[in-house]
């Protein structure tokens, strides 16, 4: 007997600014772009979380199943772009992000849940190195 594929599964993808600059060195301008990228996730219908290094993007997001790695991974960086964008984070017309990144597909709760702890510390972090 065949199980039904599941409906979502969820990714973990991970991006440098271009050149490793560092854009988002304000602890409060990295919270800001982090609220504003999850709720643009969210307005895609999609949840997530995400930490907003000075250099670096990591965001863990559910998608549909179906859902080809590639496009998940072209429309998240597309949403980054115009949140950091919005933000006034980056130069003009210059490129944000460098053009490769990594991509995980999470299998199991155990993973998306040590993946989201490990965001959350990220967060954490940060905002006490900030202070």
């Amino acid at each position: 007997m065949r199980l039904p594929s599941p409906a979502t599964k969820w990714c973990h993808i991970t991006w440098s600014t271009a050149g490793r600059r560092k854009f988002l060195n304000i602890a409060a301008l990295a919270r800001f772009c982090e609220r504003s990228l999850c709720e643009a996730l969210a307005e895609a219908g999609w949840s997530g979380e995400a930490a907003v290094l000075p250099n670096r993007v990591q965001v863990l997001v559910q998608v549909p199943a179906a859902m080809e790695r590639s496009e998940v991974i072209a429309r998240v960086r597309t949403v980054a772009t115009a949140v950091v964008r919005k933000a006034g984070a980056t130069p003009g017309t210059r490129r944000v992000w460098e053009e490769a990144c990594w991509c995980s597909t999470l299998t199991n709760g155990i993973a998306v849940e040590a993946v989201r702890r490990h965001l959350r510390a990220i967060g954490h972090q940060l905002s006490v190195t900030a202070r």
